[in-house]
């Protein structure tokens, strides 16, 4: 057997460890962003985006913070996604010209989100599945290498 098939398992164990420390940084940042002030802000582009068939919200708003005008994209944390309809319907509340409440970190201002929601479970499932996969392909070729 090849030496590097060896890393596989050290790698499916790595990608777990750190998708589960993505999940958390993604929870995290939720559960900060409930103290976190709100100003009014502005669409100015609202639409999909996909990839790979995954639909995501296309967006952009302004917001002014202490003086200074901001401009951001994140519609929430972690990879927001959903089917057509789902991202259908959040665009549809959210009209370019339209107004709202734009969430921001006091200690980063430019860091903003329109919902306080995540999806932080797909970092966690998703480094499970990979690194489970890995490791079953490591345990495969070592049971059946001669």
């Amino acid at each position: 057997m090849h030496p590097l098939l060896y890393l596989m398992p050290v790698v499916g164990v790595g990608f777990i460890f750190f998708m589960n420390w993505m999940a958390k940084r993604v929870e995290a940042q939720l559960a900060a962003s409930q103290r976190w002030p709100s100003v009014p802000g502005t669409i100015t582009r609202s639409g999909a985006r996909v990839v790979n068939s995954v639909y995501y919200p296309a967006i952009r708003y302004d917001y002014d913070v202490g003086g200074q005008r901001l401009s951001a994209t994140r519609y929430a944390f972690g990879n927001w996604s959903g089917t057509y309809q789902q991202v259908s319907e959040v665009i549809a509340g959210l009209p370019e010209g339209g107004q709202v409440p734009v969430y921001y970190d006091p200690a980063n201002p430019k860091f903003a989100v329109l919902e306080r929601v995540a999806q932080g479970s797909f970092y966690r499932w998703f480094g499970w599945a990979i690194g489970c996969v890995l490791i079953a392909v490591f345990v495969l070729v070592l049971v059946v290498t001669p």
